[in-house]
């Protein structure tokens, strides 16, 4: 779990964790990892980007902020953002 006010998260590829919680108020979320289980990230004012990941579960939130997920596998995934585009690519 990685919790913030302000402040950007970058998780290098390479690593699988169990679980992947950032929950952040303001500021920008690369992960690049993958996890067993699930991946829930969620930033009021930033944007989150996904690259390279598997996971069972995939949630994604922002208020104010884009959502990119790019060549990642999933069962289930939900995207949710107030203001902001949501881009999902596979190649």
């Amino acid at each position: 779990l990685v919790t913030g006010d302000a402040g950007n998260v970058i998780i290098p590829a390479g690593f699988t964790f169990d679980h992947i919680n950032i929950i952040l108020d303001t500021g920008n979320v690369v992960c690049n990892a993958s996890a067993k289980n699930q991946i829930v990230i969620k930033s009021d004012t930033g944007d989150v980007q996904i690259n390279d990941c598997t996971a069972e579960d995939v949630k994604l939130e922002t208020t104010t902020g884009n959502i990119a997920i790019y060549n990642s596998e999933c069962k289930t995934f939900s995207a949710i953002t107030d203001t902001g585009d949501i881009n999902i690519k596979i190649e």
